[in-house]
């Protein structure tokens, strides 16, 4: 955790308070290297908001400047987003650089956030993580279908998902549609269950934006 970064967040004067409570929280789990990475059920739990509300404040985060998508993801699915905090990375009383934006270096005790273990040299410090970055796909529409491809756990009608992925422009919704993929394979009963719709049928119906069928109790 760093100090200095919770301080910055504290004294940031955003509205509505959900959405400071959220950088707050990002803040709070963030390294000395300006880089934080909680997952969404981790800031979810936290904040006590929805995961849709947790996206969507992220989201709006990135578009006031405050945090950057720096196109890295981590985790044991390589889903969740590697963020910098723009704001407190480009404050000189800070100490940090904000012209590292390829850094990778993750502290120890921030990998309970991101489910990453961070390997340790024979002298005891923290070595490099890598973090994959996601790869690109042709055509400029559809740079990010790739991604989705890969965690997608249904693989048929791949051509029809990538001209429905193009058709869509659904780029700038990949974060949010690879978080929705991520949760579904962990809570939704009905995916659990075997239930999972094809590619194409997810894509066409913006099954991102469904409540998630809670699991059943037996």
């Amino acid at each position: 955790m760093s100090t200095a970064a919770l301080a910055w967040a504290l004294k940031q004067p955003i509205k509505p308070s959900s959405l400071k409570f959220l950088l707050v929280a990002c803040a709070d789990v963030t390294p000395e290297r300006g880089l934080t990475y909680p997952s969404i059920a981790y800031l979810a739990e936290i904040t006590s908001q929805d995961r849709k509300t947790v996206i969507a404040g992220l989201a709006e985060l990135v578009s006031r400047g405050y945090l950057r998508d720096t196109e890295k993801r981590t985790g044991a699915t390589k889903q969740i987003v590697v963020y910098e905090l723009l704001g407190y990375l480009n404050n000189p009383e800070n100490g940090t650089l904000s012209n590292q934006p390829n850094s990778t270096v993750f502290p120890s005790e921030q990998s309970r956030f991101s489910q990453v273990t961070v390997p340790k040299t024979v002298h005891g410090t923290p070595r490099e993580l890598q973090v994959e970055r996601p790869t690109k796909y042709n055509g400029q529409q559809a740079a990010r279908f790739k991604d989705f491809w890969i965690a997608y756990p249904k693989k048929v009608k791949k051509k029809d998902a990538y001209e429905t992925w193009k058709r869509k422009n659904l780029d700038p919704k990949a974060s949010e549609i690879l978080e929705d993929i991520s949760a579904r394979q962990q809570e939704d009963g009905r995916w659990l269950g075997g239930f999972i719709p094809d590619p194409t049928t997810y894509l066409r119906g913006e099954r991102w934006n469904d409540e998630i069928s809670p699991v059943e109790k037996r």
